[in-house]
């Protein structure tokens, strides 16, 4: 994970996107497979390159829950590994969240408060639960 001093952006643009879940677990194959997730990686892909050509910050956001027994996004697994196909890049930011609120008890707030970011773009899988739960946290 990048460190909030070693981020250098191109162009200090107030945006940051956020790539939520696109985890191997969620995808064929694996413990918690969720339909149409090739498809939302394809066009979470096609946002990211342009989010980076912008300049925008950029922070992947995984969950990992913290024992074995968990149903999927066991911890060190290669379930809960960022899938492929929206591979964070050495310089951006990962998140490790314990919850389905990406903000409870990480460090989000502080990336994005210590970036100057007043507007987010935000992608993901389960829009139902987390990403619910994350927008209304903004």
């Amino acid at each position: 994970m990048a460190s909030q001093s070693s981020i250098h952006r191109s162009n200090k643009s107030e945006r940051a996107l956020l790539v939520v879940d696109f985890q191997n677990d969620y995808f064929p194959g694996g413990l918690w497979t969720l339909c149409g997730m090739d498809a939302a990686a394809d066009n979470a892909a096609r946002i990211l390159a342009a989010a980076r050509a912008s300049g925008d910050l950029i922070v992947h956001i995984r969950h990992e829950f913290t024992t074995n027994d968990a149903p999927f996004f066991k911890p060190e697994s290669s379930g809960a590994q960022i899938h492929p196909k929206v591979q964070n890049l050495k310089d951006e930011y990962v998140v490790v969240k314990r919850y389905t609120n990406s903000y409870r008890e990480t460090n989000l707030k502080d990336i994005l408060d210590g970036h100057g970011i007043r507007q987010v773009v935000i992608c993901g899988a389960m829009s139902q639960n987390c990403m619910d739960l994350l927008v209304l946290s903004c």
